[in-house]
């Protein structure tokens, strides 16, 4: 849920927000996603014993946020990169 509703805001503000509304989104994408990381490796250990098939999904989950939150950071850098060489 918190992603779907991260995933609005960032859309939102790459059609109206401002430059700096812009990075702060971005970076508050790359905390969020860090964050779901390691909840999900929490969960993971937790139920691995207990539900195997949970703790596979919560893994899952967990690689993929690990992913994005990369994935974002390059996204901000090159964002970023690309503001500064437009100056």
């Amino acid at each position: 849920m918190c992603i779907f509703v991260l995933t609005l805001c960032i859309f939102y503000t790459e059609h109206k927000g401002n430059q700096e509304t812009k990075m702060k989104f971005l970076r508050i994408s790359e905390i969020i996603y860090l964050v779901v990381a390691v909840l999900s490796v929490i969960e993971t250990v937790r139920r691995w014993n207990a539900d195997r098939n949970m703790a596979y999904v919560f893994a899952i989950f967990g690689v993929v946020s690990v992913f994005m939150f990369f994935f974002r950071r390059h996204y901000r850098k090159k964002f970023e990169q690309r503001r500064k060489d437009n100056r």
